[in-house]
């Protein structure tokens, strides 16, 4: 089994990360059944405020 590195698993990881744009984002939340994840560093939430309805995991962490 060939080792990856870090900076390989996280590039695997975002290849399979679909963006939304806000009006799909909308559309999904209307349709329920789904999570909306605030992958916003905290010191851009405390700038710029919570997305309402949003689960808060900054993006550092979920990268590892």
């Amino acid at each position: 089994m060939e080792s990856k590195s870090a900076i390989d698993l996280v590039k695997e990881a975002k290849q399979q990360i679909e963006n939304l744009t806000p009006t799909q984002v909308a559309e999904e939340l209307e349709k329920g059944n789904v999570t909306l994840m605030d992958i916003r560093e905290s010191e851009d939430l405390k700038q710029n405020g919570r997305i309402s309805g949003s689960v808060h995991a900054s993006g550092g962490i979920l990268e590892f």
